[in-house]
């Protein structure tokens, strides 16, 4: 049977689903792809529900917090796989998309799920000790971004103070943190501040005893899944 140049995006998604439930084999689902289609429909992972994802109008599908469509399904993409260059550039296009897309979502959800810190722009915090009037106690702060380097699948941790502070806190703020990174199998990197009253010598010890190694520059990066 030859092999057809390409098929029509929603008969495309019926035989990925299909073989996602095990009702066709892997050989005969790529009977039915064209190279192309093969290479970009190889590695992808879920990003929202069956969404695979490919970097295309990108920021505007983020602002919208549309993190599903923010990588838009690889497979809508294929008529301009052409223009993309070969198939494997257009995959890995598509693997950055969605690596973005988790971050971006990661780091919404986390805006979204505590309370904004009045007294700096951009943070949130996480409530550590509470009363049982429900005032809190103890407290961590966080700026967390999405991360500006090449380091695929890491958020960038801009600021983070606990109080009170020598109580631990600083150390359940950051497991905490690490914790939910682990759980979307994202990196975490930072850069020891070095103007406050900590030393910045004594910082890196703190964040190496959590699993941080040495980064680029002076940052230093925690790998999950490690």
């Amino acid at each position: 049977m030859p092999q057809p140049a390409g098929l029509e995006l929603s008969m495309l998604r019926d035989l990925l689903a299909a073989s996602e439930r095990g009702e066709i084999s892997p050989e005969t689902l790529n009977r039915f792809l064209s190279p192309q289609e093969a290479a970009l429909t190889a590695d992808f992972t879920p990003v929202v529900g069956d969404v695979k994802a490919l970097a295309y109008d990108l920021p505007q599908n983020l602002q919208k917090g549309d993190y599903g469509w923010a990588a838009v399904d690889a497979l809508s993409a294929l008529p301009v796989v052409g223009m993309l260059g070969d198939a494997a550039k257009a995959a890995r296009k598509a693997k950055r998309a969605a690596d973005t897309a988790d971050v971006s979502k990661f780091i919404d959800d986390l805006y979204t799920e505590f309370p904004e810190f009045p007294y700096r722009e951009n943070a949130f915090f996480i409530p550590l000790e509470q009363k049982p009037s429900g005032e809190v106690t103890d407290f961590a702060e966080f700026v967390i971004l999405p991360d500006d380097s090449m380091n695929p699948r890491t958020i960038y941790v801009d600021w983070v103070s606990a109080a009170p502070q020598r109580t631990g806190n600083g150390t359940k703020a950051m497991k905490e943190l690490i914790k939910r990174a682990e759980a979307a199998n994202l990196n975490i990197r930072l850069q020891p501040y070095d103007k406050g009253r900590t030393s910045k010598a004594a910082l890196n010890k703190f964040y190496k005893k959590l699993g941080f190694e040495k980064g680029s520059g002076d940052s230093l990066i925690y790998k999950s899944g490690k």
